[in-house]
């Protein structure tokens, strides 16, 4: 439990840099993808269920296409930092329930911000 706490901590701490630089908006996607990458594998690393693991770890891998969608395309979203404010403290202090539903939440904040951004480019198509 004390490694899982200190490599989480270290983790966010490393995420919390990038995410409260001034120059966010302009931020090369290959430098702060991976970060949030090692922030969400830390907060799953306590994990004892192989299954759980490989699931986690897929659905991580197939959101990151649409991650990186929505990098490039739009200016980083202060509210993503956030969430992982949240996550990382209701993972600190044991509130699994709390952390599902924070998480759940993060996971659909991506699907939005793809919904919204495909359907801009839809609306500029049609105009154009």
């Amino acid at each position: 439990d004390g490694v899982w706490e200190e490599n989480l901590r270290a983790a966010f701490q490393e995420l919390c840099e990038i995410e409260e630089r001034p120059d966010i908006d302009n931020m090369d996607p290959e430098i702060w993808g991976p970060v949030n990458s090692r922030f969400h594998e830390a907060l799953i690393a306590a994990n004892d269920s192989p299954w759980l693991t490989r699931m986690l770890h897929m659905l991580y891998q197939q959101s990151d296409r649409y991650r990186m969608i929505a990098q490039v395309s739009t200016q980083y979203d202060s509210e993503t930092h956030e969430e992982h404010i949240a996550i990382y403290e209701a993972a600190m202090s044991r509130t699994m329930l709390k952390l599902s539903r924070l998480s759940a939440k993060h996971a659909m904040h991506l699907v939005e911000s793809v919904r919204v951004l495909l359907e801009q480019q839809d609306n500029q198509a049609a105009e154009g």
